[in-house]
């Protein structure tokens, strides 16, 4: 997901996917990894987001450079005879940004002001971006979320300030991916009912990984994989808007004719499910099918970039398939989350329970489960007791285990489901 929202970074305003004339759609994506604290979010978190660190840094040393020369040409421009003088140097613009983590409006509007390509907010916890919409506002911070609402669809931010050089900035293409990783939790907390009821959280692409135990591995990226990678980045940051006499837009990518069969097909059924659910995924599915094509395009761009398909082609079928795919997916995800969100103490049990006996092979005994979750077990007569509480329930059997070390057989309890099969209770209509 970081890695989609990089790439989607990276592409910008320099390119939209146009589904028909009035309908355009940037390569903005919003993601968000739902995993507890522990479950490894941040070192894959950084590998994803590698190129856009390296491109920060080498942006940021060139600044300084520029900065440095213009600093020596100006003291020399003061030194010399004012008749000698001529016109003094111009300054530096300020630093393009790629990524940045500040997360008040103010500060993006900034950054984007010297970065017409956009940004990606990249933050290791979203928590603080959510706390961030409202810390300075009252009733929900309805302001600060109303220029993100604009930044999705990659539309004019207008910011007006009380102090500064510049009152007023404008950007009439405010580009802002968003990516981070946020615990289960603390997800349930952020996401506060006017959240859904603005369509802040339908924005979210969601996916919340099955926990797993972790194993020690040798295993390393390969190198000659990051540098592919880098050199893919570096052919999506190559890509340049058209440069019209109004100034720069970007240019429009369309569907060839069986892709766009394709997605009339797609988007026909998709409203059809949206109008049998409920509100909250019903708003969430109704940007989905925007996300469909925006990951098309991320998609058919990284084509273009690697050289496998030609810059002036359209979208094909197959890539349109691709992100159709991608989306179906995350519809699914965004049920299980929300389904997790909405669910009891008993539910969260049942799922945590049952992940935890998948996650170590499907069998667990009453003595491990005891030993795993000591707080939710305080004896192994608690955990026996569970168990048999799964077995009653049709989520198991008893099973004997090899013999004890006195030579006594131990019963395990057997996962009747498979380890992959979702325990979250899903939201239906």
């Amino acid at each position: 997901m970081p890695v989609l929202a990089a790439a989607g970074a990276a592409i910008g305003n320099t390119r939209r996917i146009r589904l028909k004339r009035d309908w355009q759609e940037p390569p903005v994506i919003w993601a968000a990894v739902v995993g507890d604290s522990g479950t490894q979010k941040t070192p894959a978190f950084e590998m994803a987001l590698r190129p856009l660190f390296r491109r920060q840094a080498r942006l940021m040393t060139e600044h300084r450079e520029c900065v440095s020369a213009y600093e020596a040409e100006r003291e020399a421009w003061k030194n010399a005879p004012k008749a000698a003088r001529g016109e003094p140097p111009t300054p530096p613009t300020n630093c393009e940004h790629v990524y940045c983590t500040d997360v008040t409006v103010e500060a993006l509007a900034e950054r984007l002001d010297a970065s017409p390509r956009g940004v990606l907010v990249a933050i290791d916890e979203l928590a603080g971006w959510f706390g961030g919409l409202d810390r300075y506002k009252t009733g929900g911070g309805g302001s600060d979320v109303a220029h993100y609402l604009s930044m999705h669809r990659a539309g004019t931010l207008k910011v007006d300030r009380k102090t500064g050089d510049r009152r007023t900035m404008l950007i009439p293409r405010a580009s802002v991916g968003i990516v981070g990783g946020i615990q289960p939790a603390t997800l349930q907390r952020v996401l506060r009912p006017e959240f859904f009821e603005n369509g802040l959280a339908a924005r979210f692409l969601l996916a919340m990984p099955a926990r797993k135990p972790k194993r020690w591995t040798e295993a390393e990226v390969d190198r000659e994989l990051l540098g592919a990678v880098e050199r893919l980045f570096e052919g999506l940051f190559a890509l340049a808007p058209d440069q019209l006499p109004g100034g720069p837009e970007p240019v429009s990518v369309d569907l060839d004719e069986a892709a766009k069969l394709e997605f009339v097909r797609f988007y026909d059924e998709h409203a059809t499910e949206q109008s049998t659910l409920s509100a909250n995924l019903a708003a969430a599915w109704s940007k989905l099918e925007g996300y469909a094509a925006r990951l098309a395009l991320i998609f058919h761009q990284v084509k273009v970039a690697s050289g496998a398909v030609d810059q002036y082609a359209h979208v094909d079928e197959e890539t349109l398939a691709e992100g159709i795919a991608l989306a179906r997916w995350f519809a699914e995800e965004t049920r299980r989350v929300y389904g997790y969100m909405a669910e009891t103490d008993e539910q969260r049990m049942l799922r945590e329970s049952l992940e935890l006996v998948g996650a170590t092979g499907g069998t667990m005994s009453p003595r491990e489960l005891h030993r795993t979750r000591a707080g939710d077990f305080p004896s192994v007569a608690d955990a026996t007791v569970y168990l048999q509480h799964l077995v009653d329930q049709g989520y198991g059997t008893w099973m004997q285990a090899n013999a004890g070390s006195r030579g006594r057989p131990s019963m395990v309890f057997a996962m009747a489901l498979n380890p992959d099969i979702d325990v979250i209770p899903r939201q239906a209509g």
